[in-house]
């Protein structure tokens, strides 16, 4: 099983994330997406970035590091 972290705490994006990966062909194999409120103790990452693309690097390299 492939294991996917979402990196935001975010409901709304989680939810279409998930329904994205429901549409993904079966012979992929079974997907698991995880966001950060799965995980235990994380907090919301500080976006520091000036754009959407260096936040978004900002919370994705935050959750390699608990991975």
């Amino acid at each position: 099983m492939m294991t996917f972290l979402l990196a935001t705490h975010n409901p709304n994006k989680a939810r279409e994330f998930r329904e994205i990966f429901s549409t993904l062909p079966s012979d992929i194999g079974e997907c698991r997406l995880l966001t950060f409120d799965d995980l235990q103790d994380v907090t919301e990452v500080e976006e520091t970035g000036n754009t959407f693309e260096e936040n978004a690097l900002i919370k994705a390299r935050d959750g390699a590091k608990r991975g």
